[in-house]
């Protein structure tokens, strides 16, 4: 089996572009400047909770939207975790190609529920966590994920981030992104 990051084919995309938007997404999965003001747009604790019920708290969850395919957990974060992750692994060879290019062998999947809280508010997904060695956040939340499940979560952590900057906010652009699980095919347009 595989797994590849879809690439939207419209046809007149520049290769330079489509280069620099992978490098971007590099630097971005391996950047761990936690003095970063910036970093809570993207970044988050979350819980993990497992089949038995055991819950596994999560200090750096990145929520990628370049991230196209799945949501994935460092190979490490889940040895760190031993059994309360490890029982529930199904070990499948699967291969997934990352943002410079190169496939990479998967070791297989979790199936867990995540949650966050947000002022008050929890959010929760039942999700496939794909095994990644050399993955430098704990999990990565991918964009079908944030779509179908934390948008909401997702446009707050922007939103307040934005804020945070002194910049204005543009709450017509917050409710299009907030509902880009809806209508995907409407963002485009912009």
């Amino acid at each position: 089996d595989q797994l590849d990051i879809e690439e939207d084919q419209q046809g007149d995309d520049n290769p330079l572009d489509d280069l620099w938007a992978q490098s971007v997404i590099a630097a971005m999965r391996n950047y761990n400047d936690t003095s970063s003001r910036f970093r809570n747009a993207v970044h988050r604790q979350g819980m993990i909770i497992n089949n038995c019920g055991d819950k596994i708290n999560v200090e750096m969850v990145l929520f990628d939207s370049g991230s196209s395919s799945d949501n994935f957990i460092s190979s490490n974060f889940v040895k760190k975790c031993g059994d309360k992750l490890l029982k529930d692994m199904v070990h499948k060879k699967l291969r997934v190609k990352v943002a410079d290019g190169h496939q990479i062998e998967l070791k297989g999947y979790i199936p867990v529920t995540i949650a966050f809280e947000d002022e008050g508010k929890t959010y929760k997904a039942q999700l496939s966590l794909y095994v990644l060695d050399g993955l430098a956040k704990d999990i990565i939340i991918g964009l079908p994920a944030i779509c179908e499940h934390f948008s909401e979560l997702f446009m707050n952590m922007i939103k307040k981030a934005s804020l945070s900057a002194g910049q204005s906010v543009n709450l017509n652009e917050i409710e299009v992104l907030a509902n880009i699980g809806e209508d995907i095919d409407e963002l485009r347009r912009y």
